[in-house]
């Protein structure tokens, strides 16, 4: 009964804001791919919603652990959400575990397509999944191996937290581990710099995240990021206009 009045006041509480005109505010945080895949429309949907909608990109793990301490309303994902729980700490991952979420799948697009940033020195342009699979590895460590210069691979990661490395560690190397000796940047917009910067880098991104003259690999055959909003079921419950944009920002990036 108690639970039943909270939650009824709360969305009278929504309502009368909205009345007195005052803007709700709705905070979206986590992955910069999907931060960049509703930028185009948050405008339509805080018009129609009558919100205001925040975007943090803080990267995918980092908007998990901003939804479980109640800094935003969803959380962004380029990744597997099992495996991002995996990768933040364990009040986190508890606290989140043991809520109901809810996880709603974007639409796949070429901006989610994963290429292999290279040093503009560098002559390849295309990669087989199984070749990058083995650089990743630490079992193939000199471009020659790939048809490349005689030259050492430098592997640039983004950092554990991140939705590009969580798809490659369950949908590339599915159990192994990425080589110990890889450089991992903390800001993935760090990346581009420091593989242009080093000789034989090889940096994994996805192609959205890329400038348009920049040096990469293709992969054969493409491997897509999954892009997901998750959001408590109870936030939704409590608070009409976070369902309705969600529900609409979902139906518009589809």
């Amino acid at each position: 009964m108690f639970q039943r009045t909270l939650i009824s006041f709360l969305i009278l509480a929504q309502l009368g804001l909205a009345a007195r005109g005052e803007t709700v505010s709705i905070t979206l945080a986590g992955s910069s791919t999907v931060t960049r895949v509703l930028q185009p429309i948050k405008a339509a949907v805080e018009a129609n919603a009558a919100v205001e909608i925040r975007l943090l990109p803080t990267g995918s793990g980092r908007g998990l652990v901003e939804l479980a301490a109640g800094r935003a309303d969803a959380a962004m994902l380029s990744g597997p959400l099992d495996f991002l729980l995996t990768q933040v700490d364990s009040a986190t991952a508890e606290r989140l575990r043991a809520t109901p979420l809810d996880q709603l799948k974007l639409a796949m697009s070429a901006k989610a397509d994963v290429v292999a940033l290279l040093h503009p020195s560098n002559p390849l342009r295309r990669l087989e999944r199984t070749q990058l699979q083995a650089v990743l590895a630490g079992k193939t460590t000199n471009w020659k191996e790939l048809g490349g210069p005689d030259q050492a691979i430098v592997v640039i990661l983004p950092n554990a937290l991140d939705g590009v490395r969580a798809t490659l560690a369950t949908a590339l190397l599915e159990g192994q581990a990425f080589l110990a000796t890889a450089r991992t940047c903390e800001k993935l917009a760090e990346i581009p710099a420091l593989v242009a910067a080093t000789p034989g880098a090889l940096g994994v991104l996805t192609r959205g995240s890329l400038a348009p003259d920049s040096s990469h690999a293709e992969l054969v055959p493409v491997l897509n990021v999954g892009l997901y909003l998750v959001v408590s079921r109870q936030k939704l419950e409590a608070n009409p206009k976070l369902e309705q944009v969600v529900n609409s920002l979902h139906s518009r990036a589809r």
